[in-house]
C-alpha cells in the first residue's frame, strides 16, 4: 500500500506529471479493494456451505428432545433443498468469476503501468547521456 501512494506522489509530481498513471493506479487499487470483498464472500459462502448440507448438518446434531411430529423429506422439500443450492452454486460461481475478471484487469493495468514505467527509465537514461 505504502509502495502504491509512494509511486502515485512519483509519478503524479512535477518530475513526471503522470496524472494518467496516478489514475490507473488509483483504479488498480478499487479493484483490489472489490477483490478482497469478493474473497470474503466466497469464505463466508464456503463456511456455510450448500443449504441441503446445512440441513443435514442440523439433522445429525443431538438434540434434546424428539418432536413428535418429524418433518419427512417430501418432493417438495427436496425441490426446495435443490433450488436453494441451485442458487448457492450460481452465487459462488458469480463471485469466482468476478475475481477472475478482476485479477485480469488488475494484471492488465499493472502491466500498462510497468511499460510506460520502463519508458520513463529509459527516457531517463537518454537524457543522463
Amino acid at each position: 500500500m505504502e509502495e502504491v501512494i509512494e509511486m502515485e506522489s512519483i509519478l503524479g509530481g512535477s518530475d513526471y506529471g503522470r496524472e494518467d498513471l496516478v489514475h490507473l493506479l488509483k483504479t488498480v487499487q478499487a479493484h483490489e479493494k472489490q477483490k478482497l470483498h469478493m474473497v470474503a464472500t466466497i469464505q463466508v459462502l464456503k463456511k456455510a456451505g450448500r443449504p441441503s448440507e446445512r440441513h443435514v448438518q442440523l439433522k445429525n446434531r443431538p438434540v434434546e428432545h424428539q418432536c413428535v411430529h418429524v418433518t419427512e423429506i417430501t418432493e417438495v422439500t427436496g425441490l426446495e433443498d435443490a433450488e436453494a443450492d441451485a442458487e448457492y452454486d450460481a452465487a459462488l460461481n458469480e463471485a469466482i468469476r468476478f475475481i477472475q475478471e478482476v485479477v485480469t484487469y488488475i494484471n492488465d493495468q499493472m502491466e500498462e503501468v510497468r511499460y510506460e514505467i520502463d519508458e520513463l527509465e529509459a527516457k531517463e537514461c537518454q537524457e543522463t547521456q
